[in-house]
C-alpha cells in the first residue's frame, strides 16, 4: 500500500515536501511502515528521513553495510576502521548545508587498487550518469552524509552530480558528535 501526504514546507521558497508511506515486509517482524518525505530543494528531489533515531538506524544498518563492504574490497579489515567503530555512538540530524562547506577525503578520492580501479575515475563516470538522470528524469536522491567537521562520508557520486548541476545547497545527514 502506498500513500502520499502533503506536508508544509520547512523553508518557504526552498523546500516542499510530500510524505511517502509504504508498508514493506520486514524479516521476522511482520511489516515495517516506512515514512520518508519526498522533499524538493531548489530543483532537486530527495528522499529524507527526519527523525534522528530513524536516521541513526538507517546509517547504522544500510550505510554501515556499504562502508564495511568498501573496506573489505580495499583489503583492509572493517574492525580496524575508527569511523565504523564509533559510528553507533553518533547522533544525526537532517540539515540543509552549503556544498562549498563540504570537504572531500583525499584518501578516498585518490584510492586506486592493483587491478587498476580508480575511485576518482569511477566517481566521474557515475556522477555523469546521475547528473543526466537528475536533469532529464528528475531522479530522486538521498541526502549526503557528513561528519561534524563537514567531511563527506557518503554520497561522493551525489555530491559531484550536484556540483555539475550548479547546485549550491543540499540536504545532508550531519553527525552531531
Amino acid at each position: 500500500m502506498l500513500l502520499l501526504h502533503r506536508r508544509p514546507a520547512l523553508l518557504t521558497g526552498l523546500s516542499s515536501a510530500i510524505t511517502l508511506c509504504k508498508r514493506i515486509p520486514y524479516p521476522k517482524r511482520g511489516y515495517l511502515t516506512l515514512t520518508s518525505p519526498l522533499r524538493v530543494l531548489g530543483s532537486i528531489s530527495y528522499w529524507v528521513i527526519e527523525d534522528p533515531f530513524e536516521i541513526h538506524r538507517f546509517i547504522n544498518t544500510n550505510i554501515r553495510r556499504e562502508w564495511e563492504s568498501d573496506i573489505l574490497d580495499s583489503d583492509k579489515e572493517a574492525g580496524l576502521d575508527l569511523w565504523l567503530q564509533k559510528l553507533s555512538d553518533k547522533r544525526w540530524q537532517l540539515q540543509i548545508i552549503e556544498l562549498d562547506r563540504i570537504r572531500l577525503n583525499p584518501r578516498i578520492m585518490n584510492y586506486k587498487n592493483e587491478s587498476g580501479y580508480s575511485f576518482r575515475d569511477r566517481i566521474k563516470q557515475r556522477s555523469a550518469e546521475l547528473h543526466r538522470d537528475i536533469r532529464d528524469y528528475g531522479a530522486v536522491i538521498w541526502p549526503l552524509v557528513v561528519d561534524k567537521e563537514m567531511i563527506l562520508r557518503d554520497g561522493y557520486c551525489r555530491y559531484h552530480a550536484l556540483r555539475e548541476l550548479g547546485v549550491s545547497i543540499a540536504y545532508a545527514y550531519v553527525a552531531l558528535v
